[in-house]
């Protein structure tokens, strides 16, 4: 699989690309190996980048500074992996109250594509002055309403409660990871 180009299909054609994704057979190690894995590493990655070059202190780096940026970062990425998954059994848990079918994976492949736009967000959110950027993650709430009908088996009609109720438990599982991270690295 082209990350890249997948990563652009879901982007800016995710019904076409949907179709494909309900197609493929990718298993839990195949999907996290190649793609959720990377996707999950941009905004770490970017803060990490940020951290230690663009805003250094002199003689921070050789300090606590650099152990903590590195903790923060590789905590964040493990949220990242871990929150995936943790949505992924949130969708295939809520899909019998919507008319869907449980499915582990197809849960879990709609979750790893449509959090796409949220990973990549979060990393341009990372940069200087692109903050707000973060605000377009949300149209992995809109992916994901897209994808539902396919993946999940719910009908159309059904898939905006769904997708109401998935946004829910994204926004749960932000915040506990938002409150995991904050207690370790506040941690002296």
């Amino acid at each position: 699989m082209n990350i890249v180009k997948r990563a652009l299909d879901i982007c800016l054609k995710p019904r076409e690309t949907f179709i494909e994704i309900e197609r493929e057979k990718d298993s839990f190690a195949a999907l996290y190996r190649d793609y959720i894995l990377w996707l999950a590493a941009l905004p770490p990655l970017v803060k990490l980048v940020v951290g230690l070059f663009l805003h250094p202190r002199s003689g921070d780096l050789a300090g606590g500074r650099l152990a903590a940026t590195l903790t923060g970062a590789l905590l964040e990425y493990i949220c990242f992996l871990v929150g995936v998954y943790a949505l992924a059994l949130a969708v295939d848990a809520l899909a019998p109250y919507f008319g869907g079918e449980r499915d582990e994976d197809r849960a879990l492949r709609l979750c790893a594509y449509g959090l796409t736009p949220s990973y990549l967000a979060s990393a341009v959110g990372a940069l200087p002055g692109l903050a707000w950027t973060a605000i377009l993650g949300i149209y992995s709430i809109v992916l994901i309403v897209i994808g539902l009908p396919r993946l999940m088996r719910c009908a159309d009609d059904r898939a905006l409660p769904y997708g109401a109720s998935v946004a829910v438990a994204m926004a749960v599982i932000a915040l506990v990871t938002s409150l995991l991270t904050s207690r370790v690295l506040a941690q002296p």
